[in-house]
């Protein structure tokens, strides 16, 4: 989890991601530039086996582009669909939830 500041989340953004090294980096940098209002983005490595961790930690590392996004939560899961009772208890705002 990286914190950027206290403010209120309003929206919650979920991606839960299989095998998506990719195009991963694109999808997260996407997200980050066409939200408005404060939000947090939730992403689930849902067994991935591939470099898609690598490739989620180089954005993560980062600066970043829009100063509304206060908080990034990333969850590893060990078991395919797993991802809504994994992130149902950090979810601060409305929830937008990704394919």
């Amino acid at each position: 989890e990286k914190e950027y500041t206290n403010n209120k989340i309003e929206y919650s953004v979920v991606i839960p991601i299989f095998n998506q090294e990719e195009i991963i980096y694109n999808n997260v940098k996407s997200v980050e530039e066409m939200m408005e209002g404060t939000f947090e983005i939730i992403l689930i490595l849902d067994c991935c086996s591939d470099k898609t961790e690598e490739q989620v930690f180089i954005w993560l590392n980062e600066e970043r582009i829009n100063t509304n996004l206060q908080r990034v939560c990333i969850f590893k899961s060990d078991y395919p669909s797993r991802s809504s009772t994994t992130t149902k208890p950090y979810i601060s705002g409305r929830t937008i939830a990704l394919p």
